[in-house]
């Protein structure tokens, strides 16, 4: 029996076109099991929009399911999309797929400029247009470029010329040409006299000219030139510099924070007197690059860089069902931050008492002294207010 997904459209405008389009993006998707696919239909009783597979979709692909859905059929804006796991965030990565990204792998299907396809055998390619079925993805290298290749030396010299062969053996002889015919006899001479000689006869037809005989052998090969100097070496490659922070807050390795509906509260990376680690893959890091306080995660580098930062949060709400919206805040120096347009999530917790696992992704421009920090919302407009109980929050910043 088929598994279906269903999607409640109100607005009854446009329902085919919808459809078309959906059922597109969800055979043009590099993740989604094109296999299981069994359609994609509008039900009139019901005035849902069924997606059918053969088979249940693991969470992540509900979760991409739900995205596509959310675009195509409600018209939300790239970047307002849920993404709970490491694989998707605003930056929408995949990860392990077997095709390459195509023009139609575009921001309909969840993908941003910036966002990231790793296939099975390794390629990778980088979203640089994410405009609708005219995407543009350029092959992507990670880690430490290799620096230009110098000119090439100067040709050995060629003074040294092999001896030459021994010379062929002559062919052979032609054949004689016919001999001429003979002169008139002269007349008699006298009987004591010796008549003239008379003319020679024309010269006869000079035969063909014989086979020409067999070539020798080549001779020896000369020696080798010198080596022409090696080139200057080409200037090194640029370094791909990656800082990780993570923190951990004390009384058991969590905190809670009481948020007020429809208002922002900022997570600390732990609370007031706990410890955290910094580490990196990188000799220049961290005390020169990256450092943390309370809910700060700054860059204090000199060089101003594009980073691709990602926060991953483990937590566990108080109220089911209940959406948060976790976003980016960002600041320099002393000063207050403010949120950073394009990096809000909302989140759907069905139950109240799961630990569950949140991951935001953005790239940003960072100079020296800017900070980020990491939001929540409680989206009710109505009930109680809820809390978060904060296990850790780990961030990365991969520096381009």
């Amino acid at each position: 029996m088929a598994t279906v997904y269903n999607y409640y459209v109100a607005n009854l405008v446009n329902i085919p076109t919808l459809v078309i389009n959906l059922n597109d993006k969800i055979v043009a998707d590099l993740e989604l099991p094109q296999v299981n696919y069994v359609s994609t239909i509008y039900n009139n009783s019901t005035g849902c929009i069924e997606v059918s597979f053969s088979s249940p979709l693991n969470d992540k692909n509900v979760n991409t399911l739900n995205n596509i859905s959310s675009i195509i059929l409600f018209g939300l804006v790239l970047g307002e999309g849920v993404y709970v796991t490491d694989v998707n965030s605003s930056a929408r990565l995949s990860l392990g797929v077997t095709n390459s990204p195509t023009i139609n792998n575009d921001v309909n299907s969840g993908y941003t400029i910036g966002s990231v396809v790793i296939k099975t055998d390794d390629s990778a390619y980088l979203c640089t247009n994410n405009s609708a079925n005219n995407a543009v993805w350029m092959p992507y290298s990670f880690g430490n470029s290799t620096g230009s290749t110098g000119p090439t030396g100067q040709p050995g010299s060629a003074s040294n010329t092999g001896s030459t062969g021994p010379t062929g053996q002559t062919g052979p002889t032609g054949q004689t040409g016919p001999t001429g015919q003979t002169g008139p006899t002269g007349q008699p001479g006298s009987a004591t006299n010796t008549g003239s000689t008379g003319q020679t006869g024309p010269t006869g037809r000079t035969g063909p000219t014989g086979q020409i005989g067999s070539t020798g052998p080549t001779g020896q090969t000369g020696s080798t030139g010198a080596t022409g100097q090696t080139g200057p070496t080409g200037p090194t490659g640029s370094t791909c510099s990656i800082a990780e922070v993570n923190a951990y807050g004390t009384s058991g390795n969590s905190y809670t924070i009481s948020t007020v509906r429809l208002t922002d509260r900022i997570l600390y990376v732990g609370p007031t007197g706990s410890n955290f680690t910094l580490t990196s893959n990188n000799s220049s890091f961290p005390s020169p690059q990256w450092s943390t306080t309370g809910s700060r995660f700054t860059y204090i580098g000199s060089i101003d860089r594009l980073f691709n930062i990602t926060a991953t949060i483990s937590l566990t709400p108080s109220a089911a069902n209940r959406t948060w919206f976790f976003l980016f805040y960002k600041g320099t120096g002393a000063g207050a931050s403010a949120p950073v347009i394009g990096s809000s999530y909302p989140v759907g917790f069905v139950g109240g008492t799961q630990i569950s696992m949140v991951c935001l992704s953005k790239m940003i421009q960072m100079i020296s002294t800017d900070y980020i920090e990491v939001a929540a919302r409680d989206t009710a407009t109505t009930g109680t207010n809820s809390t978060l109980t904060i296990f850790n929050i780990t961030y990365t910043a991969i520096g381009l």
